[in-house]
């Protein structure tokens, strides 16, 4: 790993900055957002997969210009198969994205923003049950505790509150969210190995948007015909957290752990939901969705969180007086998966 620099920190910043308003910019681009919100006026009217859809229909856009040279230069890797694979892995990434975008149709920012988090910890659970990894100690006290808070913040959403007009089952589709994005992840990680990063996002964000197309027409959801200001923030949903933030994120790892980077991106949630505090999108919420999301974010810290080296310990060797040095043995610990590029995210 190269040499950390100071701008590294900088440009972690940015894309954490870049990646927390994603559920603020879905909320006005649905138009799901309070009469007294600030900017209702500029609020759009498209639905959840709408707006999923043209998400990944402008990333993909976006892309071409790098991915498509890509595509060509590693086509022999593009087996049959291995395009299969990648349309079964576009598939899950639309199903994320339609259950999460769905959710804050129901929901609060908050809470969507924060059950949709703990993919976080569904990821290495996932790889112990299907992949047969082994998962450490601390992975499974973090899912533990990110699991109560879940409880605690469904609990509170299901008592009166603002939140949303259906909370419960709001908070239900974004945890369907993360499983989806979970099994993304796991999904892309092997045939990931096999190609750059320009030509997976692009092959992969085509087949999810094919998807997502599919999905409009099954609901009847007409494609075209919704405000100016909806698709100016359809737009900015797949240009700020998609392209900016998560292309910074991905070009960081050079240099930073993805422990670290993926403890960082836990203040996305927090940062969403003092956006749609401020901009009364949620003026008031239950105490226990806030209790909830804080202990939620705490085991997805405490799960991914690497522990510090053990101390090293100097002992006598037998020989001569030489001195051995060995470390103390470390609890297992699971290495998770980068966080993007195979993210969607948010």
């Amino acid at each position: 790993m190269d040499r950390l620099q100071p701008k590294h920190y900088l440009l972690l910043a940015v894309a954490v900055a870049s990646v927390s308003p994603s559920s603020v910019i879905a909320k006005y681009a649905s138009g799901k957002i309070p009469d007294f919100a600030v900017g209702a006026e500029y609020a759009g009217d498209a639905g959840a997969l709408v707006i999923s859809f043209y998400r990944l229909l402008f990333a993909t856009l976006m892309l071409l210009p790098w991915g498509l040279p890509a595509v060509w230069r590693e086509r022999r890797a593009l087996d049959r198969r291995r395009v299969a694979f990648l349309a079964f892995v576009g598939l899950l990434l639309a199903a994320h994205f339609a259950t999460w975008v769905e959710s804050l149709s129901y929901t609060s920012v908050a809470s969507s923003a924060v059950l949709v988090t703990t993919e976080a910890i569904w990821v290495p659970l996932g790889a112990a049950f299907l992949l047969r990894e082994k998962v450490g100690a601390r992975v499974w006290a973090g899912v533990a505790i990110a699991f109560g808070g879940s409880l605690l913040l469904i609990y509170g959403d299901a008592g009166p509150a603002d939140g949303g007009s259906n909370p419960v089952l709001g908070d239900f589709l974004a945890l369907a969210g993360a499983f989806a994005a979970s099994l993304y992840f796991l999904a892309g990680r092997s045939v990931r190995q096999h190609l750059s990063l320009a030509a997976y996002a692009t092959v992969v964000y085509g087949f999810s948007a094919v998807f997502l197309f599919g999905f409009v027409l099954v609901r009847g959801e007409p494609i075209v015909g919704y405000r100016p200001m909806t698709y100016a923030w359809m737009f900015l949903f797949a240009l700020v957290p998609m392209i900016l933030g998560h292309t910074i994120i991905n070009y960081i790892l050079r240099w930073m752990q993805p422990h670290v980077v993926s403890t960082s991106i836990l203040a996305e949630p927090l940062i969403s939901a003092l956006m749609a505090y401020a901009l009364l999108i949620d003026p008031e919420l239950p105490a226990l969705v806030y209790v909830g999301g804080l202990v939620v974010i705490v085991g997805i810290a405490w799960a991914t969180t690497k522990p510090s080296p053990a101390p090293v310990k100097e002992e006598q060797g037998e020989r001569g007086g030489a001195e051995h040095v060995r470390r103390e043995e470390r609890p297992p610990v699971v290495d998770l998966p980068e966080p993007t590029g195979k993210e969607p995210g948010r």
